[in-house]
């Protein structure tokens, strides 16, 4: 195993299996390489992933909520029935709005990385054509 600056070989030492652990569970090379490591979460990443599984949940509860009015409607017609309780007394269309905050969530996980904020014409892109398509 390499330390943070040091380039590894491929090869097995003897290091690599004896590992020094520290109390926290990380190696003492991977103590070394925290300031260094890109791949570490920021607050930024946190919160999109927090907003992911928002419009995640919305999504999923707006669907479920159509899919148990429609069961037990199923031999009205559409125009004689309207679903105006949960979410739906909220939004007219809340399954999309989850959709929205889903993909914003994804677009703000991305907003860490050098080019950032192109992760964002997604989710910009997909609510223009949900909201004027």
């Amino acid at each position: 195993m390499s330390s943070c600056g040091d380039k590894d070989t491929g090869d097995i030492t003897s290091e690599d299996i004896n590992h020094d652990f520290d109390l926290d569970g990380q190696t003492e090379a991977q103590g070394d390489c925290d300031d260094n490591n890109p791949s570490s979460l920021t607050i930024i990443d946190y919160l999109g992933v927090s907003i992911f599984f928002v419009g995640l949940l919305t999504e999923g509860i707006a669907d479920a909520q159509m899919y148990i009015f429609k069961k037990k409607h199923s031999s009205l017609t559409t125009k004689e029935a309207v679903l105006d309780t949960g979410l739906w007394k909220y939004s007219r269309h809340p399954n999309y709005l989850g959709e929205i905050v889903l993909w914003f969530g994804i677009g703000i996980i991305g907003l860490s990385s050098e080019y950032g904020y192109l992760s964002l014409i997604s989710p910009l892109l997909l609510t223009f054509i949900m909201i004027k398509i």
